[in-house]
C-alpha cells in the first residue's frame, strides 16, 4: 500500500486518504473520523454505482460522508475497472482486494471482527457479489447494503415485470451495461464467470445480514424484491425499504427531498446496529 495526495472532498470532522492498494495497487478513497469513539475503527466497503462501465469514488462521496460522520466508520472506496475494456470478474477482483485489505486491519486502523459492505446500483451488485465471495472463501462480514442494486442480467429478458417509468436507467442501458460487463459470456450467462451475475446463485444460505433499498419505479425493483425474497427463504435476515413511485437513483437527483433524506437515515441506522 502506498499514500497519494488527499481527495478534493473533504470534511472538517474526517480525515481524507488515498491508498494504492494490493498487488494492483488500487486507487482507494478512505474517510475516516479524526476522533473515532473506538479504535480500531469498524469498517464499510463502499462501492460506486454506473452500470459497471462509469463513474468513480467521488461520485459516492457523500455516502462515504455520512457513513464515516454518523456511524463512525472508516469508509474505503475503490477504483475498481470497468467495462467493456474490463469485463468481469476484472471489477470483482479489484472490490475483493480492497476487502481483503480492510479484513487485515488496514494497518492497524480497522477492526476485522466489524466489516461491512455496500454500494449503490452495479455497486450494490458488486457488494451482493463480494458478499457471496466472501462467505465463499471464509473472509467475515456483519452485513451488505444494496441500495437500488444492479443483479440480475435476466431483467432484459422478454418477458421480465418492468415499471412503466424507470427514470436515468432503462432498459436500453440495462441491456447495453450488461453485454459490456459480461462480455463473450452475454449470451450465455450461465456460463459467465462466478458471481458475476449474483442474482443467478442458487444458495444463498449463510451470506450477512442484509438491507435492500429501491423505488417502486426503479428498473431494477422487481430482480431486488425477489433477491430479498430469496434470502429470507435461505435464512438470511432481510431488511427491505420500497420507496413508492421512486425511479433509479432519486436519492441522488433529488438528494434534499424529504423521501430522501428519510432513505438516507435507514442506511445509517442499518448500518449502526449491524457495526456495533
Amino acid at each position: 500500500m502506498r499514500f497519494l495526495a488527499p481527495p478534493t472532498k473533504h470534511h472538517p470532522d474526517l480525515s481524507t486518504s488515498e491508498h494504492l492498494v494490493g498487488p494492483s495497487r488500487i486507487r482507494t478513497l478512505v474517510y475516516a473520523p479524526k476522533k473515532p469513539t473506538s479504535h480500531p475503527l469498524p469498517a464499510i466497503l463502499w462501492i460506486h454505482g454506473g452500470g459497471y462501465i462509469l463513474g468513480k469514488p467521488e461520485t459516492s462521496a457523500a455516502a462515504a460522508i455520512r457513513f464515516a460522520t454518523e456511524v463512525g466508520a472508516l469508509v474505503a472506496l475503490p477504483t475498481y475497472r470497468l467495462a467493456p475494456e474490463h469485463p468481469a470478474p476484472a471489477a470483482l477482483d479489484d472490490c475483493f482486494a480492497v476487502l481483503q485489505w480492510l479484513a487485515s486491519g488496514a494497518d492497524g486502523l480497522v477492526d476485522p471482527n466489524r466489516i461491512a459492505v455496500g454500494g449503490e446500483s452495479a455497486g450494490g451488485g458488486l457488494a451482493a457479489a463480494v458478499a457471496q465471495r466472501a462467505f465463499d472463501e471464509g473472509t467475515k462480514l456483519r452485513s451488505q447494503q444494496l441500495v437500488y442494486p444492479m443483479l440480475d442480467d435476466r431483467t432484459n429478458l422478454p418477458g421480465a415485470v418492468l415499471p412503466t417509468h424507470p427514470g436515468m436507467w432503462t432498459l436500453e442501458s440495462n441491456k447495453y451495461a450488461w453485454k459490456s460487463y459480461l462480455g463473450p459470456h452475454a449470451d450465455s450467462p450461465e456460463g459467465a464467470p462466478k458471481y458475476a451475475v449474483p442474482g443467478r446463485r442458487e444458495n444463498l444460505a449463510g451470506l450477512a445480514e442484509t438491507w435492500i433499498g429501491v423505488g417502486t419505479q426503479d428498473l431494477f425493483h422487481a430482480e431486488d424484491i425477489e433477491y430479498s425474497r430469496r434470502l429470507r427463504s435461505a435464512g438470511v435476515r432481510c431488511e427491505v425499504v420500497e420507496v413508492p413511485g421512486a425511479p433509479h437513483g432519486f436519492d441522488m437527483l433529488c438528494s434534499d427531498a424529504p423521501v430522501s433524506i428519510e432513505f438516507a437515515r435507514h442506511q445509517v441506522e442499518f448500518y449502526k446496529r449491524s457495526l456495533a
